[in-house]
């Protein structure tokens, strides 16, 4: 089975992402520039983890996490796969997406939508600045991304066929 990779290939990532929302909300970009510069960066947040977790989760959509909270939940009950841990963490996504939503409205009426902006750039520096220190004191913990591990995850994918 396909299974996370974590490491410290995550923070540079993270702190462009941080980056450029900051960038955009300092310069005050707004309406529909500041919407393809957020749409981006939420892209390039789907392929890091899309990349170094083997397509394990996306964490981008509301779509998606329900698409896979439904396939758990079925392959649970069909007892083809009891993977609890994976609906736990999508759970925690979707309560992610749902409070996300609240707080960015909450700031966009209550500031501008380019204020709104350093919250989540803040987010995304704690997060690259939490998981390079957690990964300089837990080398042990550090697992790279190599081809095989990159090659393992695809073909593992391939290799599990749906039950009927």
């Amino acid at each position: 089975h396909r299974k996370f990779v974590g490491g410290l290939q995550y923070s540079p990532v993270l702190a462009v992402m941080g980056t450029i929302m900051l960038v955009i909300s300092l310069l005050g970009v707004k309406g529909t520039a500041a919407c393809l510069i957020v749409t981006f960066v939420a892209g390039m947040q789907n392929a890091m983890t899309t990349y170094f977790s083997g397509a394990i989760v996306r964490t981008t959509h509301v779509t998606g996490t329900l698409t896979d909270m439904g396939i758990e939940i079925a392959k649970i009950v069909r007892k083809i796969d009891e993977r609890w841990w994976k609906v736990q963490v999508l759970t925690c996504f979707l309560l992610g997406f749902f409070f996300g939503g609240i707080l960015g409205t909450l700031a966009t009426l209550t500031t501008s939508s380019s204020v709104a902006l350093i919250f989540p750039s803040i987010v995304y520096f704690g997060l690259a600045v939490g998981n390079y220190f957690y990964h300089l004191l837990h080398p042990k913990n550090d697992t790279k991304v190599t081809p095989e591990v990159e090659s393992q995850s695809v073909v593992e994918q391939s290799e599990v066929e749906p039950k009927s």
